[in-house]
């Protein structure tokens, strides 16, 4: 069982480790000083701007998947940094994470998620197609990391049947 919990500042070392692990997956490295960035101060660029950052963990506490949304303006956020680690892939989480984001982003006010991914995250595009996103053209300001960009209208999310039960520690 993985455990839902908002991300804090003091969670940065362990974030970075997660994102890091992913990346090199796909021989990325970590930006700490351009589009990984945001994540120097999780609870001032997320949940002071109005958005949030949760982490699921195991159940020694280590962490095994990040994501966060990032508000865009008072009806739209981006959805960022949404990485699993290899061991927990497969397995139904990354469905349920998404599906609490997506639950959260309305919420929060939102309805119109973004996100920019690569296009070498073939089961992460799988999942965003599945619940309902849809491709939309990249804008100017999008990382040279990404390549893909896809959008979601709250109406129009589809909740994936089956979904893995996060325990919630929020």
């Amino acid at each position: 069982m993985l455990t839902i919990r908002a991300a804090q500042n003091k969670d940065f070392t362990g974030i970075t480790a997660l994102v890091a692990t992913v990346l090199d997956e796909l021989g990325m490295e970590l930006d700490p000083d351009g589009i990984d960035a945001d994540l120097s101060d999780i609870e001032g660029n997320y949940v002071a701007a109005g958005g949030l950052f949760v982490i699921l963990q195991d159940e020694q506490g280590e962490i095994a998947a990040t994501a966060g949304l990032m508000r865009i303006n008072q009806r739209q956020c981006e959805l960022r940094k949404m990485y699993l680690l290899p061991e927990v892939r497969g397995q139904g989480w990354g469905e349920s994470l998404m599906d609490f984001l997506i639950d959260s982003a309305g919420r929060l006010g939102f309805d119109e998620i973004h996100l920019e991914t690569n296009n070498t995250f073939h089961a992460a595009i799988g999942l965003y197609l599945k619940v309902g996103f849809e491709p939309k053209e990249r804008s100017a300001s999008c990382d040279a990391r990404c390549d893909r960009a896809f959008s979601l209208g709250l109406a129009n999310y589809r909740r994936p049947a089956g979904l893995r039960e996060l325990n919630m520690a929020l």
